[in-house]
C-alpha cells in the first residue's frame, strides 16, 4: 500500500511527506503554483500519486481524499472528505 500525504499550505507552499516524496517533490516543483483552484489541485494530488506508485491508472474505489481549508470570514477550519463522485471526477481527467 503507498500512502503520500501531499500538503498545500495556502498563501505559502506545498510539500510532500512519505513514500517516493522525492518524485513527489519533482512534480510540485515543476507543477504546483500558489493560483491553484481546488479541483487543480486535486488533479495535480492524483497524478503525483499515480507518479509515485508507478502505474499508467488510477483506482479511484481504492482513494481517499481529504480536503482541509479555512473559512476565510470565520477562520475556522473545514475538513471535508472527498465523495466518491468527485474522486472519480479527479481520476477520470487523470486517466486519459
Amino acid at each position: 500500500m503507498c500512502q503520500i500525504y501531499i500538503i498545500f499550505i495556502p498563501l505559502y507552499q506545498a510539500t510532500a511527506i512519505g513514500n517516493n516524496a522525492q518524485s513527489a517533490h519533482a512534480l510540485l516543483k515543476s507543477e504546483y503554483v500558489e493560483t491553484l483552484k481546488c479541483e487543480e489541485g486535486r488533479e495535480l494530488i492524483l497524478k503525483i500519486l499515480r507518479k509515485s506508485m508507478d502505474k499508467t491508472q488510477l483506482m479511484p474505489e481504492n482513494i481517499e481524499m481529504l480536503e482541509i481549508n479555512k473559512d476565510l470570514y470565520s477562520q475556522n477550519v473545514i475538513i471535508r472528505m472527498l465523495t466518491r463522485d468527485e474522486i472519480y471526477a479527479a481520476c477520470s481527467k487523470i486517466n486519459l
